[in-house]
């Protein structure tokens, strides 16, 4: 797990509310950022990929600027921000902790867990094993046997 991940990870969990266990279990390591090769049509697509969703979030904008009489500025404030969170911000990598993960299973070939939909993207894009999280005991136990 990427030292990132582990930082963000106690934004939502209480450090001391872990398992004794917990460092035990996993190994915090970040990718060699400086080392690791990337295929030049990862970035290529995931340029066109951002200039299709900034294209998708300035028609949501213009959309709400139209329509701001009709539904007033809260709402329409409030519809903005889903639109536009969408239109950015789902199905794609959108953070450093994401670009972590991408590329520390891509350098050591390790298989990805995670339910995130960008993740699992461009994860395939890349040729990176993952599995979902509600599937990963059964894939522990399968890989024992």
């Amino acid at each position: 797990m990427p030292s990132s991940v582990v930082k963000e990870l106690f934004y939502f969990i209480d450090e001391k509310k872990l398992s004794r266990d917990f460092y035990y279990l996993i190994r915090i390591k970040s990718p060699d950022k400086h080392r690791i090769l990337c295929p030049a049509i990862f970035f290529y697509e995931l340029v066109e990929e951002m200039r299709i969703r900034i294209n998708k979030g300035l028609r949501s904008a213009e959309h709400a600027v139209k329509t701001v009489s009709q539904k007033g500025i809260e709402d329409t404030i409030k519809d903005l921000r889903k639109k536009y969170r969408e239109a950015l911000r789902e199905g794609i990598i959108d953070s450093k902790e994401d670009v972590d993960l991408i590329f520390l299973s891509l350098e050591i070939k390790a298989t990805l867990i995670t339910g995130d939909q960008g993740l699992i993207k461009w994860a395939d894009k890349l040729g990176i094993e993952w599995i979902i999280p509600e599937k990963f005991k059964e894939f522990l136990i399968s890989s024992i046997r």
